[in-house]
């Protein structure tokens, strides 16, 4: 079991360019909402300051309202999956997304989220993106397959197949203009489909979406997304006036602008290469009217400008461009980074503030990052000049905490959110003290804005600690220091034990001292100084499996090695697995204490879930405290089941009293069965221990 403690200190630090700009930002909220891990898809912000988010939750859709300093004033669940919100000058919140039938809806609900003013539905397909003008007037861009009336007068008015759509609603919700946009038939075969892959296995039909929609104050529309279509509708002097892959089967960018009553294109333009796929996913218009788009591209030759902060050719990944505004010619292009581009907004002074997600998979050391910002994670905030040639700030983020969407509040600093949904506002700070940007349950995969009584939680910033990791040590009495390298964490004044600490990640115990207390303020001292303080939701039980990897688990295998892809574990055996989060027990559980032989269990009934949250439960043997570990890590010993249906893997999903944790995988084997009951003595040996 001593092979364990590598999971509480172990450190996957990463090593990210930096450049000399001075840290701005940083947070000052973390806003858990809803559910665990649900994600974030878009924020919108009112007049006031307050935050609306839109995304996914546990058996459905969320609309959340957070005032500036990240009081939650309502969480709202809705049917159907939720991908954009727009927001009013009264505070009014439209929503969009599919129904579970597939049906696109677009929802406005009162500003204090307690009623529906109206909900219709507008055809099969989905809603990807809604903007709201000075006048209450929604419009709603996505993609639609069938069930949907354009209106008399309108630019396209027949369907070719799936096509991007654009309509826009009255403040009443009546259908104002509905109009179609695409092309018919994809560039590889016009009005037909095509074959792909080796062997011809797969095939390329026509197909738009329009990812996103913005309106000006003259009430022109821009929307933006992706065609397949050599016919795809463009305008004379567009910047991009023909599909550019000679192969016919690469997604292209386009960037349409239509008069106030979707009539007429202003201008339509393609954005692509002659290589690979350009994708469109998000759109801001600036006071001049030029509309800037991002997204993703596969190429490596995506048109970037003279002065491009990141020039072509680059390795794939995210680009930001700004079009003039009669969309003839690109005023600047650039890559970012390797992932993708997610989210934009727009300050008064014309600059950037950006998120998206950077790749797993390419060398460290090419995502910029300012100096002073952190530079481990996967996801980021990145402020740009108006001009889009230098950074203003840059940080990476945790996976999780960001990469979905970016909103400003009144202050003109950013908020973010990602599929952990937690909303993240930032504010000014001071670069010297040591900032925390996101923090999260050391077994699961999300960041998280709460914290349970004896969870084990990294924290991830600036300034934390020192610059190589210093793993835990034991006070005079036996129990976890709660000072290690100059560190020390609180929480309402309780000071955390501290299992590893270095510069840019501390991990630590929760107190059990903050049961019962609703909120908690954290805050950490270190050589460098004392952080702001954070509250933070402070929640009954956050139970979680330790993994190695956020993927598969830290198991012990029945003869004592450690469960690994090369090392599986026979079905019919014993697997220990280990959680956290799992709340008050039954015994004299101390905060720090190395538990003892004695055998404590949590107070709420402990249930495993094979393969998945739904699937059937597990025979759990042992659900206890774990000997030579951190009182409050359960130890579950599990009788594996026998079936060819878990021949490599085989996943569980941990439920103590109504509340499930994400889903632990372990390594196993098919052995084959003999005898009438070939698990007997196995169940006896581990209730034993």
């Amino acid at each position: 079991m001593k092979s364990l403690l590598y999971v509480f200190v172990a450190v996957g630090a990463i090593a990210f360019g930096q450049s000399d700009t001075a840290i701005t930002l940083v947070p000052t909220a973390f806003v858990p909402l809803g559910l665990r891990n649900t994600g974030g898809r878009s924020i919108a912000t009112d007049d006031s300051g307050n935050f609306y988010v839109a995304g996914a939750a546990q058996g459905g859709g969320q609309v959340a309202k957070i005032d500036p300093n990240g009081k939650v004033l309502y969480s709202k669940s809705v049917a159907g999956s939720l991908l954009g919100i727009a927001v009013d000058k009264t505070g009014s919140s439209y929503i969009v997304g599919a129904a579970s039938t597939g049906t696109i809806f677009c929802t406005k609900l009162s500003p204090d989220g307690s009623s529906i003013v109206f909900s219709t539905l507008l055809g099969m397909g989905e809603a990807d993106a809604v903007a709201v003008d000075a006048s209450g007037n929604a419009y709603v861009t996505g993609r639609v397959i069938s069930g949907m009336a354009s209106t008399p007068g309108a630019f396209q008015t027949v369907l070719h197949g799936p096509d991007a759509f654009v309509t826009k609603l009255g403040p009443d919700g009546k259908v104002v203009f509905t109009t179609f946009l695409g092309g018919n038939g994809p560039a590889c075969n016009p009005g037909g489909s095509c074959s792909v892959g080796l062997f011809g296995g797969g095939s390329i039909t026509d197909d738009e979406e329009g990812f996103a929609i913005a309106v000006d104050q003259a009430g022109n529309v821009y929307v933006a997304g992706v065609t397949n279509a050599a016919d795809f509708p463009v305008t004379p002097n567009a910047f991009q006036t023909k599909y550019s892959d000679p192969s016919g089967i690469a997604d292209q960018g386009f960037i349409s602008k239509l008069t106030p009553d979707g009539s007429a294109l202003l201008y339509s333009t393609y954005l692509g290469t002659t290589t690979f796929n350009v994708r469109i996913g998000t759109l801001v218009v600036n006071s001049s009217g030029e509309a800037i788009v991002a997204g993703h591209t596969d190429s490596s030759a995506f048109p970037t400008t003279q002065g491009a902060l990141f020039p072509s050719p680059h390795v794939p990944g995210g680009f930001i461009a700004r079009l003039n505004s009669q969309g003839s010619a690109l005023l600047y292009a650039t890559y970012l980074g390797n992932g993708v581009v997610n989210g934009i907004a727009i300050d008064d002074a014309g600059n950037l503030n950006v998120t998206g997600w950077d790749s797993y998979v390419t060398p460290s050391g090419t995502f910029p990052v300012t100096n002073g910002a952190l530079p481990i994670g996967f996801t980021y905030l990145t402020q740009l000049s108006a001009d889009g040639r230098s950074l203003i700030y840059s940080t990476l983020l945790p996976y999780g905490s960001a990469g979905n969407s970016v909103a400003l509040s009144m202050s003109r600093t950013p908020a973010v959110i990602g599929d952990a949904g937690v909303l993240t506002i930032f504010g000014s700070g001071d670069p010297a003290q040591p900032t925390v940007f996101s923090l999260a349950n050391i077994a699961g995969p999300y960041v998280d804005g709460q914290v349970a009584p004896g969870e084990i939680v990294s924290l991830y910033g600036t300034n934390l600690g020192p610059d190589k990791a210093v793993g835990l040590a034991l006070d005079p009495s036996g129990f976890i220091a709660t000072q290690l390298a100059g560190v020390q964490v609180k929480f309402d004044g309780v000071p955390a034990p501290i299992i590893m600490s270095q510069r840019n990640q501390v991990n630590i115990q929760v107190p059990y001292e903050i049961a019962g207390r609703g909120v908690t303020v954290m805050q950490v001292i270190s050589t460098a100084g004392t952080s702001q303080m954070f509250p933070l939701q402070a929640v009954p039980l956050e139970p979680d499996i330790l993994t190695v990897d956020s993927v598969y688990a830290a198991a012990i295998n029945q003869d004592g090695s450690i469960n690994t892809d090369v090392n599986p574990a026979p079905q019919g055996s014993v697997i220990s697995l280990f959680a956290i989060g799992t709340g008050l027990w039954n015994g004299d559980l101390k905060t720090g204490q190395v538990s003892s032989t004695s055998l404590l269990a949590p107070i709420l009934p402990v249930k495993v879930f094979i393969g998945s949250s739904s699937g059937p439960e597990a025979e759990v043997l042992y659900a206890g405290s774990a000997p030579t570990l951190t009182d409050g890590v359960l130890q579950l010993n599990i009788l594996l089941p026998i079936s060819k249906e878990f021949n490599l893997t085989t996943g569980f999903v941990l439920q103590v009293g109504d509340i499930q944790g994400p889903t632990a995988t372990v390594w196993t084997r098919f052995p084959g069965t003999s005898g009438t009951d070939p698990l007997s003595a196995v169940r006896d040996a581990a209730r034993r221990r």
